[in-house]
């Protein structure tokens, strides 16, 4: 499982972990995947740092969301729903390092705050609405710094519907 995720956070292969955190959540202790999630997200932030053409930073928001779906696959299905709010000051510090692009420092305090949050089901999902939170500090930076405009595709020219295309910019 370590290496599917490995590959699908840092090289951004596309396959759906959701299965692969129920396995966890049923076979290994919470605290050894998280540990293994944690590593995935810096190695994935050291990967793109070092290939800055390769580095974006809707990846890093793809990374937190993925955690936050982790651990609620570790809630098990308890705990209350995952989308609400994410507003305890606890965790403001991560967010705000997030938000301003210092993505090491940012994922390092989640990790700290969210292992605080792993006693019962409620807690969980408390600290998957945090992940979540973060992911939304990460876009709404992203909206915010955009600075390229986009044209609309001539029609004839527009990918079919249901085929995937990469964008760069």
């Amino acid at each position: 499982a370590v290496v599917s995720t490995q590959s699908t956070g840092v090289y951004r292969k596309d396959i759906s972990l959701l299965p692969i955190f129920a396995r966890c959540a049923r076979n290994t202790p919470i605290g050894q995947t998280l540990i293994n999630m944690d590593e995935i997200a810096q190695k994935s932030v050291a990967y793109y740092r070092a290939n800055p053409s390769a580095f974006s930073k809707p990846h890093i928001g793809n990374i937190v969301s993925t955690m936050s779906d982790c651990l609620a696959a570790y809630a098990k299905n308890k705990g209350g729903l995952r989308s609400g709010p994410a507003c305890n000051i606890t965790w403001d510090s991560a967010f705000k390092k997030l938000y301003t692009g210092n993505f090491e420092e940012g994922l390092f305090e989640l990790s700290i705050e969210r292992n605080k949050w792993l006693n019962s089901p409620d807690s969980i999902i408390r600290a998957a609405r945090h992940y979540e939170g973060a992911c939304q500090a990460i876009t709404r930076r992203m909206v915010e710094t955009a600075s390229t405009t986009f044209e609309a595709i001539p029609k004839e020219k527009r990918v079919p519907l249901g085929e995937w295309v990469e964008v760069a910019l």
